[in-house]
């Protein structure tokens, strides 16, 4: 599994963690994967120069990510984006862009990579890797996973929590809905999916 961390603190020098690191992840809606998108408008995809944007893949009070065609090195991911009709404050993005370059620094198999960032339209973004499969708490949905499989899954999230640990980053909602799979159940040879987890933020996609 891969571990979506889009509740996460940095911590300073002094091993200190911002106290209003909470409150901004909330205002920037990046508070929880399964958070409830459903009254959030559909927007236009963005102009992100190198970038073919596809569709929207969820979206929070004022973060929308989408599904989009790197065109440089051919290959798809995640874009995430502050909504056009946020506002922020300026120390708020400042922020936001150095936990971005922060959860960027943390490689790791089990959790999702942060590739790069930028502005687009004075809009701040960052690209990340895309995970396919959905989250745990929705594969869960479909019925509980097999022991060994489960065993896998917690195994994973594990060494994707002790990386994030490591760099100075604790996640501070790790719960299904915040646990990515690459692939799904059935695919290939009886393949189990294998768990991520995201540092930097990624909303819940929509309900099928």
């Amino acid at each position: 599994p891969t571990l979506p961390f889009d509740r996460h603190d940095t911590a300073s020098g002094d091993g200190t963690f911002p106290p209003d690191a909470d409150a901004l992840l909330d205002r920037l809606g990046l508070a929880d994967l399964d958070a409830e998108t459903a009254d959030a408008p559909a927007l236009a995809p963005p102009v992100v120069p190198g970038f073919d944007i596809g569709g929207e893949l969820g979206a929070g009070g004022m973060g929308v990510v989408y599904r989009a065609h790197e065109l440089a090195l051919n290959r798809v991911v995640a874009l995430k984006m502050l909504r056009p009709d946020a506002r922020p404050a300026a120390a708020d993005v400042a922020r936001f862009r150095a936990e971005a370059e922060a959860v960027a620094a943390v490689r790791h198999p089990n959790v999702v990579e942060v590739y790069s960032t930028g502005t687009a339209a004075g809009r701040p973004y960052f690209v990340m890797e895309y995970v396919a499969g959905g989250t745990l708490a929705r594969r869960l949905e479909a019925g509980a996973l097999a022991p060994p499989e489960a065993a896998a899954v917690v195994a994973a999230v594990a060494r994707g929590v002790h990386a994030a640990h490591a760099a100075g980053i604790v996640h501070r909602d790790l719960k299904p809905g915040n646990v990515l799979l690459q692939g799904a159940r059935g695919e290939g040879q009886g393949a189990s999916p294998e768990a991520r987890v995201p540092l930097a933020p990624c909303p819940t996609p929509p309900a099928p």
